[in-house]
């Protein structure tokens, strides 16, 4: 039992380092908005095995996923909102300009 517990912290740690550089890469990116949705979509799946891992040995790592899956879930949000704001902003400049989109 104490071999599983520690396979799964150790498991934990390597989740949460591919967990920060992806959140790092996705904050840090020069995308346009919703470009970056599979991204999220991607460190929500992290934080939910993380999650799923850290249940049973130690409230910490419950609490660093629960954290980690509200931010994922909050970014998410964000960047579709962003990208649907962005994509209405666009459609409003380029009828005020008497363009037209196809």
């Amino acid at each position: 039992m104490v071999n599983l517990n520690r396979m799964k912290q150790s498991l934990s740690r390597i989740l949460l380092l591919v967990f920060c550089a992806l959140f790092v890469l996705t904050v840090g990116s020069l995308g346009v908005p919703p470009d970056d949705l599979p991204l999220f979509g991607l460190l929500i799946l992290i934080a939910a095995i993380g999650l799923m891992t850290a249940w049973n040995p130690s409230k910490k790592w419950r609490y660093i996923w629960v954290a980690a899956l509200t931010i994922s879930i909050f970014g998410s949000f964000l960047d579709l909102f962003a990208g649907k704001r962005m994509a209405g902003q666009h459609l409003k400049n380029e009828r005020s300009q008497g363009r037209t989109t196809h």
